[in-house]
C-alpha cells in the first residue's frame, strides 16, 4: 500500500517531501536562551501526506524546529514503529510526564512497591536538538529506542506530519493529549524563565 504512492523511506532519494526554511531571530530580538539565533520552519510537500488520517486537501501549518532537525528529518520518517508500542503525542507542557507516568502505572498492574512515581519511564523520540553533536546523541536515542523490549512508551511533540510514517500504518496505540492553549502558554512561559 504505502510502497505504490511514496519512495523507500529507509533510503534518502531525490524525491524530498520536506521544506525547509531558514528563519533568523530578527535584529534587536534577544534569541531564545542566548543561543539559537537561527529556526527551521518545517512542513512536507501536499503529496507527502496522503497516508495520513485526515481529510483530502487538509493542509498542515508548518512549525518552527532546531535547524539540526533538517538532518534528521528522514530517520524520523523511517522510524521503524512496533505494533504494540504506546505513543503520548502532544504540544510541550501539555500534561506529557502526567500521562507517561499514568501509562506506565497501568503496563506495570498498579504495582506501587516497584516504582511508586515513574517519571522519565518512557522514551522521547526527538531530543532537545541543542547539541553540538546531534547526530550522535540522536543515534544513541534510537538505538535505545530499538533496543527496547516492547510495549515501548514513547513520547513526541511533533505535528502528525513529521512524525515517522509507520505510525499511520502500523496503527499502535496512540493517547492524544491536548490541554487549554493558554495553560499551556503559561507554562511554558513559567518553565522558560
Amino acid at each position: 500500500m504505502l510502497q505504490n504512492s511514496f519512495p523507500d523511506l529507509n533510503v534518502k532519494s531525490d524525491i524530498n517531501p520536506f521544506i525547509f526554511t531558514e528563519v533568523k531571530t530578527p535584529i534587536g530580538k534577544t534569541p531564545f536562551r542566548d543561543r539559537v539565533k537561527t529556526y527551521l520552519l518545517a512542513d512536507t510537500k501536499p503529496w507527502a501526506n496522503l497516508y495520513l488520517p485526515h481529510p483530502k486537501g487538509y493542509k498542515f501549518e508548518p512549525c518552527f524546529l532546531r535547524t539540526q532537525f533538517k538532518e534528521l528529518a528522514y530517520e524520523f520518517r523511517s522510524f521503524k514503529v512496533r505494533k504494540d508500542d504506546i505513543w503520548i503525542l502532544s504540544f510541550p507542557k501539555s500534561g506529557t510526564t502526567w500521562t507517561e507516568n499514568i501509562i506506565w502505572q497501568l503496563k506495570n498492574g498498579f504495582n506501587f512497591s516497584k516504582e511508586p512515581l515513574a517519571l522519565n519511564t518512557g522514551f522521547l523520540l526527538e531530543p532537545d536538538l541543542v547539541t553540538a553533536d546531534i547526530d550522535a546523541v540522536q543515534k544513541t536515542e534510537f538505538e535505545k529506542l530499538n533496543n527496547a523490549i516492547s510495549p515501548r512508551v514513547i513520547k513526541s511533540h511533533l505535528p502528525p506530519h513529521l512524525l515517522p510514517v509507520e505510525l499511520w500504518t502500523v496503527r499502535p496505540k496512540i493517547v492524544y493529549i491536548a490541554r487549554n492553549p493558554k495553560d499551556v502558554a503559561i507554562s511554558l512561559f513559567h518553565m522558560l524563565n
